[in-house]
């Protein structure tokens, strides 16, 4: 399998929709699961009417399709489709056959035809092909200023976070072709890219930024390989909203209508914290008041040994956001630090970043 196309793959397909038409429940299983890993949503059907009904349902962005089916077969499904969307884009994925022939003789802008048993690297180029779509005026005239970079050879600079701490150096654009480019950066931000799996650039003449997302590391040659670069709004963040993974020794007692939640900080900032709760039924709303205990590690140093001095800090606080997380919940609340407690929050937070640092540079030196 061609690990780079199907990096790229994803990226393209991360907010793409398919429908898979297949009654082989075998097939189904298998190859879905492949899908998956790549489509923001995936439909399946069983057969051809089933297929129809959801096209129309769901307006999928693409279809892939076997031929053999009961009750409509592949063929008289995808006439029907391209008779609802003309647009509409189509694989087939089907075993050698009458109605593959016929249908390769027919002028219905079929994407790919397929044969069972599946090569998936053929499936891949095919859905890449599917999946990409005319760039906007806003994405080409990015892409031409980032030619224009290339061919003056250039320093861009690059703008990551590692766990909070941000990483800026400047790089240089090697390769550069239609839709993707090479950057030859430090070692360090190799390391910030891998972990965000994207990056922010800067194009100093013209204090443009742009997003672009990553397909692949040498970390060998410190060579990034980029995608999909777009313009966005930028700014560094300022003291107050610094953000930095606790550690393990970092707890939380949420409290709320005299009941207390059990809940794990994720990161957090001087004014604000996000936190993973396990239970399943969260009694809370946005906009919710809650007040928090928070207790961590303040390492203290005298003449003869390092010291952990566990703090408890009292804040109040407010419902920003509740999301599903994996299995458990996400909640993220602003935070009001009581005034005797802030100058410790700033030390624990310094201190993170310290230890963060020092992680990234042991990374660095391997």
């Amino acid at each position: 399998m061609n690990i780079d196309n199907l990096h790229k793959l994803q990226i393209l397909t991360k907010n793409l929709s398919l429908l898979y038409v297949e009654n082989s429940v075998f097939l189904q299983k298998q190859i879905s699961r492949f899908l998956d890993k790549i489509f923001g949503k995936i439909y399946q059907a069983y057969d051809g009417e089933d297929g129809l009904e959801q096209f129309n349902e769901f307006m999928p962005d693409i279809v892939l399709t076997d031929l053999t089916m009961p009750n409509k077969d592949g063929v008289e499904m995808i006439v029907d489709i391209k008779n609802i969307n003309p647009n509409a884009k189509i694989i087939v994925l089907s075993a050698p056959n009458d109605d593959l022939e016929l249908l390769q003789t027919i002028d219905l802008d079929i994407i790919g035809f397929l044969l069972k048993p599946l090569d998936i690297d053929k499936l891949i180029n095919t859905l890449l092909q599917a999946s990409k779509r005319e760039p906007t005026s806003e994405e080409i005239q990015c892409m031409q200023d980032l030619e224009q970079i290339y061919k003056q050879k250039a320093h861009i600079s690059l703008h990551n976070y590692y766990k909070g701490i941000p990483i800026e150096y400047d790089g240089t654009i090697i390769k550069f072709n239609d839709d993707e480019f090479i950057v030859k950066i430090p070692n360090i931000q190799t390391i910030a890219i891998n972990y965000e799996k994207n990056t922010t650039l800067k194009i100093n003449s013209t204090n443009k930024y742009i997003q672009v997302n990553l397909i692949k590391i040498d970390k060998k040659n410190n060579l990034i390989t980029l995608t999909q670069p777009k313009y966005i709004n930028y700014s560094l963040r300022n003291f107050k909203n610094k953000r930095v993974l606790t550690d393990k020794s970092f707890k939380v007692g949420l409290h709320h209508h005299h009941k207390s939640i059990e809940v794990n900080a994720l990161d957090i900032t001087f004014i604000s914290i996000t936190m993973i709760s396990h239970e399943k039924f969260i009694k809370l709303s946005v906009g919710d008041e809650i007040n928090l205990t928070l207790v961590f590690k303040i390492k203290a140093k005298n003449s003869l040994v390092h010291q952990d001095i566990i703090t408890k800090v009292f804040a109040k606080g407010k419902v920003i956001r509740i999301e599903p997380y994996l299995y458990d919940t996400k909640i993220i609340a602003s935070m009001n630090i009581e005034k005797s407690s802030q100058s410790t929050l700033v030390k624990y937070l310094q201190q993170r970043e310290i230890e963060t640092i020092q992680e990234l540079k042991r990374l660095a030196e391997k």
